[in-house]
């Protein structure tokens, strides 16, 4: 997506964020200032659809007989702050995120995260359900990096006692 399409997805994004934030701050300390951010990280997310869905359904025929259920989602959170000193440590701050997730048997699921705190930081990650697994993934997350992430969460899956 060039920037002039990204700049139209931010605008028609706009009022679905200002609805999200006011939703959210009934819950965290959210600032009207994370718009930005927010619209940032979902049209970020629109662009990885297009990359990771097809990862999952992949995986899901693959390896799963087309038994898992894709999902993706939306949220905010609060997460330890990155750089709290050892005195702060219960800092928390709020993170948006955007969620791609592969679930399937009883308890196994494995997701995608992609987030954005209120610096503006980026983070992706894959996550596992069961095993607790969880690898970094750069950003922004290269194909191999995100199929690399996807295996070890899918091992550590089927692998979990």
């Amino acid at each position: 997506m060039d920037w002039i399409e990204r700049a139209r997805c931010m605008v028609a994004y706009h009022p679905e964020a200002v609805d999200f934030i006011r939703r959210a701050s009934d819950y965290f300390p959210v600032d009207m200032a994370h718009i930005h951010l927010l619209l940032r990280l979902w049209v970020e997310a629109d662009n990885m659809d297009a990359v990771i869905l097809p990862m999952l359904h992949e995986l899901n025929a693959g390896l799963l007989d087309e038994e898992g259920i894709i999902d993706t989602n939306r949220g905010a959170s609060l997460r330890p702050t990155a750089f709290a000193s050892f005195s702060d440590a219960n800092t928390e701050e709020i993170v948006y995120e955007c969620f791609w997730h592969l679930n399937w048997g009883d308890s196994q699921a494995l997701s995608v995260v992609m987030s954005v705190n209120g610096d503006g930081v980026f983070q992706v990650q894959a996550r596992g359900e069961a095993s607790v697994s969880e690898h970094r993934i750069g950003y922004p997350p290269s194909e191999n990096a995100l199929k690399d992430a996807l295996v070890a969460v899918y091992v550590a899956e089927q692998t979990a006692d």
